[in-house]
C-alpha cells in the first residue's frame, strides 16, 4: 500500500496554487472539497511513466476526485486539476443538463472548454494528442457530426474515450473537442475566460475549420 502513496504537503501545495490560479478567472462553490486517491494502473497507461498515471473525476460543483501516483508530474497534474476545476463551477451549463439529456454536442464543449482553459496556464503534456493525427482526426469529424445529438452513450462512449474495435485512438474526443474550442476561439476571440461558458456547443462543431487549428 505504501507504494501507492504520496507526500501530502506536496499535494496540497500545488492543489492550493492551482485553486489560486483558476480562481482568478471562475467563480467556485465555497464547499467545494477535492478528494485525492491513489492511482491504480489500468491498462491505458501500460506505456506511460508512472507519474503520468493522473486522472480525476467532477461529481458536481462541490465534489471533485482526483487519482494521484506516489510522484506525479508537476504540471500535468496542475494542468488535469485545472480541467476537473473548470467542470466544477457552478456557472458551468453542464449542471441544467440531466443524465438522459446530455447530447454528444454539449460532451465535446464541455470537455473542449475545460482543456482550453486549462491550458491557458499549464504546459501541454497531453500524453494523447500525438496518437490523434490530422488523418484521424478527418475520418473522425464525419462521425461527431452526425452523432452530435444522440444520447445513446453506446454511440457517444467511442466517440468520447476511443474504440480499439472502431480504430479510434484513446482520448480522441477530448483532443477533437480541444481542437474545436482552440479553432472557435481564433475566429471569435474571447475577452474573459467565462465566456467559454456562453458558446453554442453545435455551432461549435459545425463550424470547426480543422485545417486552420492544425
Amino acid at each position: 500500500m505504501l507504494s501507492y502513496s504520496w507526500n501530502e504537503k506536496i499535494i496540497a501545495q500545488v492543489i492550493n496554487e492551482t485553486l489560486m490560479i483558476v480562481e482568478k478567472h471562475i467563480e467556485l462553490d465555497k464547499d467545494l472539497q477535492i478528494t485525492i486517491v491513489p492511482a491504480l494502473p489500468f491498462p491505458w497507461f501500460s506505456n506511460l511513466e508512472r507519474s503520468f498515471w493522473i486522472n480525476g473525476f467532477t461529481n458536481s460543483s462541490q465534489s471533485i476526485w482526483m487519482a494521484i501516483p506516489p510522484n506525479p508530474d508537476r504540471s500535468f497534474l496542475c494542468y488535469l486539476l485545472a480541467h476537473e476545476l473548470h467542470h466544477s463551477a457552478p456557472k458551468n451549463p453542464i449542471y441544467d443538463l440531466t443524465i438522459d439529456n446530455f447530447p454528444l454536442k454539449e460532451w465535446y464543449k464541455m470537455e473542449g472548454t475545460a482543456e482550453y482553459f486549462s491550458l491557458q496556464f499549464f504546459e501541454d503534456k497531453r500524453w494523447w494528442k500525438e496518437s490523434f493525427s490530422l488523418d484521424i482526426e478527418e475520418r473522425y469529424i464525419a462521425e461527431a457530426k452526425r452523432f452530435l445529438n444522440t444520447n445513446d452513450d453506446g454511440v457517444k462512449g467511442p466517440l468520447c474515450f476511443g474504440s480499439v474495435k472502431q480504430q479510434i485512438p484513446y482520448m480522441a474526443g477530448y483532443a477533437f473537442a480541444y481542437n474545436a474550442v482552440k479553432d472557435y476561439a481564433k475566429r471569435y476571440p474571447i475577452d474573459q475566460l467565462e465566456q467559454l461558458f456562453e458558446i453554442d456547443s453545435e455551432a461549435l462543431i459545425l463550424t470547426y475549420n480543422l485545417h486552420i487549428t492544425r
